[in-house]
């Protein structure tokens, strides 16, 4: 008897390009060899009202006809969803717990968003077995250590197969073994890459195998298509000077300089080493963070703003970033933030200042651009009856970016100029963004925005023991919590769009520079792999999984 894993698949409304890419490997592995049966371990969906939505579960039910399926909830997607009247299969669910007898062993799904019950049920169907039959377990959040090792010891063999942890995991009591699945979502495993588990019975012989996407595959274009050139660059807190030491030295050739660590004008010092840097790396790119502007009534447009202007135009800055102002978007948006501009005074003057700031910018020279990044909500943002934040969701940065686009191509800007009107997508902050996060991955804003997408900001997240998120940490592993930044830059270069500069937003020089180098090297590397695995012919669809079998 052969059965699959498959858990964490976090999809939203619509799947993004890498998302597809590591659902059509899914169905090419399982196609290829076909499990007896298919159990889904739960968190298909980013959110509940997601469920339902994913239609890469109908194409594995048509993909699939011989197998039974059955599904356990995960946090995310706590209850039974509905599939179409002609959907191809039938999936069993569990809201507590159920036990099948399958050809070789027997199998018991729990609803494993509550641990205590998941305990409860093994311990009762433990108490009750008569059979010598293998028993399998599946469940979404995997039992705590202290749990598993208080397991009873009388059966003949116990396998839990869990998810939920985004990480792979392995653990052993007496006749208990249990495997946690690190999942299918590129862009949150953590040490390692999108996997599944496949467990294989004959006998008292067992095989369970977590079959990980090759990592050549996350690289490797469509049929078709072409990948987005993806840049990294450095945008930690120094003087322009400084800047260019670090660029030279490693030869950085993207690098933003931020607005409060600069001289009222570049130096002419720094402007000397501006322009041996310029001279000596080649493709070089120069950004320059804005403050935020105040929307006051009183507030001249752009006088604010003049001094910063003035650098920019000395350094010969060519990308210039601002966030979108923190004010309630229901004061800007129809519809609870979600719709059209309203006519309130905040949404006309907001709108002003942009234009203004967008036409002077474009006016600067040949080939500036203005890039506007999205905020992060936190705690404080939920103060006083106000959930949303204007720059918080992705609409809110299109909506911006096309009415500046449109209105300045009525004014008579071409299209080529307002075409450099885009988006700095701050992963961080997207990543870390209030009760927002919760219902869009960073997959759906890249699905939803990354044809904008011109620059972007990243760093790691952490946790902090006030229970908040932080922003700007120093990027340690590639595949490190809570930011898989391989999977996040694979994404990048697979959303179509124009190049990218990321920025790597950490604020020690430093820690800056060590993660630039981190990332740098993992992009040159993938490229080495893809290029071989072409020269040699590999077929992604027949590439072995990067792990031996494990036997029991």
């Amino acid at each position: 008897m052969k059965l699959a894993f498959l858990s964490d698949l976090h999809a939203g409304p619509e799947l993004g390009a890498l998302n597809r890419l590591v659902r059509d490997w899914v169905l090419a592995t399982l196609t290829h060899e076909p499990p007896d049966v298919v159990i889904l371990g739960g968190d298909l969906w980013q959110t509940q009202a997601n469920a339902g939505t994913g239609g890469w579960i109908e194409e594995l039910l048509a993909a699939l006809p011989l197998s039974r399926f059955f599904s356990v909830p995960g946090n995310r997607d706590p209850h039974p969803f509905a599939l179409p009247g002609d959907a191809p299969g039938c999936i069993h669910f569990v809201r507590d717990s159920l036990v099948q007898n399958l050809d070789d062993a027997d199998l018991l799904l729990v609803n494993g968003n509550d641990p205590d019950r998941l305990f409860a049920s093994i311990r009762a169907l433990a108490a009750n077995r008569t059979t010598s039959r293998p028993l399998i377990v599946a469940c979404h959040q995997p039992l705590a250590a202290d749990a598993f090792v208080s397991l009873p010891q009388d059966l003949p063999a116990g396998l839990i197969l869990a998810g939920h942890h985004h990480h792979h995991e392995e653990h052993t009591a007496g006749c208990w073994r249990q495997v946690v699945c690190a999942g299918l979502d590129p862009l949150k495993t953590i040490e390692c890459l999108p996997e599944f588990t496949t467990v294989e019975i004959r006998g008292d012989y067992r095989t369970i195998t977590p079959r990980r996407i090759p990592e050549e595959l996350l690289w490797t274009p469509s049929p078709g298509s072409r990948l987005r050139k993806v840049i990294p660059g450095i945008a930690p807190y120094a003087t322009l000077g400084e800047l260019m030491d670090i660029a030279r030295a490693h030869r950085i050739s993207a690098v933003q300089a931020v607005f409060h660590r600069q001289s009222p004008l570049p130096l002419s010092a720094e402007l000397g080493k501006l322009a041996a840097w310029r001279a000596e790396i080649p493709d070089t790119w120069l950004s320059y963070h804005l403050p935020d502007p105040a929307p006051q009534p009183d507030a001249d447009p752009l006088g604010q703003l003049g001094s910063h202007l003035a650098w920019c135009a000395a350094a010969g800055v060519q990308d210039y970033t601002i966030h979108l102002p923190a004010i309630d978007a229901r004061l800007v948006y129809a519809d609870e933030g979600r719709g059209d501009f309203l006519e309130t005074p905040e949404a006309v003057r907001i709108k002003e200042i942009y234009k203004n700031l967008a036409r002077a910018i474009l006016d600067a020279g040949p080939g500036r651009q203005l890039s506007i990044e999205n905020h992060h909500n936190d705690a404080r943002h939920f103060e006083g009856g106000r959930p949303d934040r204007l720059s918080s969701r992705p609409e809110h940065i299109l909506r911006m970016i096309d009415y500046l686009r449109s209105t300045l191509r009525a004014e008579g800007c071409p299209e080529t100029a307002t075409r450099r009107i885009g988006w700095i997508f701050d992963s961080g902050h997207a990543r870390n963004n209030g009760a927002v996060t919760n219902e869009l991955s960073l997959a759906d804003w890249l699905h939803t925005g990354g044809a904008c997408m011109q620059a972007a900001h990243i760093h790691q997240v952490h946790a902090h023991p006030t229970e908040r998120f932080k922003n700007h940490h120093a990027i340690r592993s590639i595949h490190e919590a809570l930011i898989n930044h391989e999977g996040l830059l694979a994404a990048f270069t697979q959303t179509p769009g124009p190049a990218v500069r990321a920025f790597v937003e950490v604020r020690d020089p430093a820690e800056a520079t060590q993660s630039w180098r981190l990332l740098t090297d993992m992009i040159a590397q993938r490229k080495t792999r893809v290029a071989l695995a072409a020269s040699m012919n590999t077929g992604w669809r027949t590439m072995n999984p990067n792990r031996d079998p494990v036997s029991v």
